[in-house]
C-alpha cells in the first residue's frame, strides 16, 4: 500500500472524522508509524484564551487476506496466463475469453475482524510515543464489494462483538466502504459490544473477483 491509497482512504473518512471529532487539521508530517494524524483543537477548562491540541495518531490497513492479494497481483501467474493463450492462437487459431485470473472470495463474520484484529500490538508501540491522545485505525477492502445491508447489519455486529470480546486496545476502528465511500464504526473502546450477534443461516456472501 502506498501514501497515496493511504490519503485516498483518509480523504474519504473525513466528512465521518470531523462528525467524531469536529473540526481538525491533518498533520501533513505524519505518514508513518502511524499511517497519519488529525489535530484537534478545543478550548482549555482553564482559560477561554488557550487551546489543548488534541492529536489523534491513525494506522491505515487494507483487511484482504494476504494470499489473496499476492495471487490478483503476481505477474507470474498472467504472463503465464498470456503465454498459453499465444500458444493456442499460433497452433490452431483458437483465442480463449477466459479471465487470465478469477478468485472466489467469501466473507464471514470474521473478515473485517480479523483483518484489523492483526494490528493491535502496533497500539502499544504508537501510544508510548506519548504524543497522542488516541489512536484509531482506518480499514478498508479491495474486494469486499457487497452489499451494504450485509455490512452493516452482518458484518458489522460481528466485528464489533469480535474486537470488544478481545478488548481490542485501539480507541475506534472504522471500516471505509470503496464502492459506497461510506465510513462505518465498527467498534468504539468506550462503548464495547458484548451481546453475540446472531448466527447467518445462510452461506456467507462471497464474490468473484478479476
Amino acid at each position: 500500500m502506498n501514501i497515496c491509497e493511504e490519503r485516498s482512504i483518509l480523504k474519504l473518512a473525513t466528512p465521518f472524522l470531523e462528525e467524531l471529532y469536529g473540526s481538525f487539521e491533518i498533520d501533513p508530517h505524519q505518514l508513518d508509524d502511524p499511517d497519519a494524524a488529525i489535530i484537534l483543537k478545543q478550548n482549555s477548562t482553564e482559560s477561554k484564551l488557550e487551546t489543548k491540541e488534541i492529536r489523534i495518531g491513525i494506522e491505515i490497513t487494507i483487511i484482504d487476506k494476504q494470499k489473496n492479494l499476492q495471487y490478483l497481483n503476481d505477474e507470474k501467474v498472467t504472463k503465464n496466463a498470456t503465454l498459453d493463450q499465444v500458444e493456442a492462437l499460433l497452433k490452431d487459431g483458437s483465442y480463449s475469453k477466459q479471465p487470465m485470473k478469477k478468485l472466489l472470495i467469501t466473507f464471514p463474520k470474521e473478515y473485517i475482524y480479523e483483518g484489523i484484529f492483526k494490528k493491535k500490538d502496533k497500539y502499544a508501540k504508537y501510544m508510548q510515543t506519548g504524543g497522542y491522545d488516541e489512536i484509531i485505525i482506518l480499514a478498508f477492502s479491495s474486494h469486499l464489494h457487497v452489499n451494504q445491508e450485509y455490512i452493516e447489519n452482518y458484518l458489522k455486529p460481528w466485528s464489533e462483538f469480535l474486537l470488544s470480546e478481545q478488548a481490542f486496545p485501539f480507541d475506534k476502528a472504522i471500516f471505509v466502504c470503496k464502492t459506497t465511500k461510506k465510513p462505518i464504526l465498527v467498534y468504539d473502546k468506550s462503548r464495547p459490544q458484548l451481546n453475540r450477534p446472531q448466527q447467518h443461516d445462510q452461506e456467507d456472501v462471497g464474490t468473484e473477483v478479476i
